[in-house]
């Protein structure tokens, strides 16, 4: 698989939605299991009306995304930020 950009989608995402890289996984940067149905992701695009999450670690439903898209062979998975039921705190 292609390695994921690192200087933005090439398109502007609607208020609300932002862009997680992947299509998500099972444990996020703490190892904290996600639950059947869960997904963990980092957020690499943000709406312009969405601020302060950028690189985060996210807690997303995997249904609940509206959709996978393909950039130069890697998948991103996009969601609405009102959809994040949680930010994880960075590993000390």
């Amino acid at each position: 698989m292609a390695a994921p950009i690192t200087d933005g989608l090439p398109f502007t995402l609607q208020d609300g939605y932002v862009a997680i890289y992947g299509r998500g996984t099972n444990s996020g940067v703490q190892n904290f299991p996600a639950a059947v149905g869960w997904k963990f992701g980092e957020v690499v695009q943000m709406a312009p009306d969405v601020y302060g999450l950028l690189g985060d670690s996210v807690m997303f439903k995997e249904v609940e995304a509206r959709c996978i898209i393909s950039y130069q062979n890697y998948p991103y998975t996009i969601t609405e930020k009102a959809k994040l039921v949680l930010i994880e705190n960075p590993p000390t």
